[in-house]
């Protein structure tokens, strides 16, 4: 399979497994194909190679909803240092670069 066809087939999986009234088989050979692309195009990179072209950057200051999946207290929210608590369960917005740690931490999970 070529790497479009592989694209084309994962987002159809995707796409029917969001609309279908109950879970659908897992696409295996379809992930596998992904993923076997995916390390097979991260070889190909050399070593000093940007890793993002100047529009995959991502914007660090968009507003994201979060929601936290343990109490976080005193989470500093913004430059000047004012802090808040998150309740477990609960949900905000923040910018992602204020939640960015707590998202690779696992603490609260974006939604």
């Amino acid at each position: 399979m070529t790497s479009k066809q592989v694209l084309d087939a994962l987002q159809r999986a995707w796409m029917n497994e969001k609309f279908a009234v109950q879970i659908l088989p897992y696409e295996e050979p379809i992930v596998d194909m992904d993923m076997v692309l995916r390390v097979d195009k991260e070889s190909k990179r050399g070593a000093g190679e940007k890793r993002l072209s100047a529009g995959e950057v991502p914007n660090l200051d968009s507003h994201e909803f979060v929601r936290a999946k343990e109490n976080v207290a005193e989470f500093s929210i913004s430059a000047d240092h004012e802090t808040i608590y998150v309740a477990a369960g609960s949900v905000h917005m923040f910018k992602y670069r204020d939640v960015e740690p707590l998202v690779l931490e696992g603490i609260v999970e974006l939604i």
